[in-house]
């Protein structure tokens, strides 16, 4: 049964799984195990904090993690949602419902090659860009990706030589 004729719901779960990715160090996509499991200890130790009003730790797989580790890691989730909620629109604009939009854009960043058969040679040429640019950045990652155009190519002049 090709991925296009699953149902909404089955879509929906893949989706989920593809954006939460594989493991530390793995070539799969999406935002990393390891990110999820430090948004919810996060979360822990936010309402801890809260409530004894004193700075906890979070602790994880042996690490302890700074509140700027935790805040680094919660906006590349955010802005990877929101990257794919975004391509999804895009998708969408096109009359694809938004389901397999979704769905495409979230297999293109977390580079798992699933797809529901909008991507084909037919392809409007806007959204073979589109994919290809998701596609890059999902391979190296939204913040490095950021972090690269932030600093640009450095130019260096040289000293005259007379």
């Amino acid at each position: 049964l090709p991925l296009g004729e699953y149902s909404n719901q089955l879509k929906l779960f893949l989706i989920v799984l593809m954006f939460i990715g594989g493991t530390s160090f793995s070539t799969a996509g999406g935002i990393k195990i390891y990110r999820l499991i430090l948004l919810f200890k996060s979360i822990k130790k936010a309402v801890i904090d809260s409530i004894t009003e004193k700075g906890s730790v979070v602790r994880l797989f042996g690490r302890e993690y700074s509140n700027e580790e935790i805040i680094h890691s919660l906006i590349l989730i955010i802005l990877m949602a929101a990257v794919i909620l975004g391509s999804a629109a895009a998708v969408s604009s096109y009359g694809f419902s938004f389901v397999d939009s979704l769905f495409e854009t979230t297999s293109a960043v977390a580079t798992t090659g699933l797809s529901v058969g909008i991507i084909s040679p037919s392809l409007a040429s806007g959204l073979k860009w589109l994919f290809i640019s998701l596609m890059i950045l999902g391979r190296v990652e939204i913040m490095a990706f950021l972090v690269m155009i932030a600093r640009g190519p450095k130019i260096t002049k040289e000293p005259n030589k007379e």
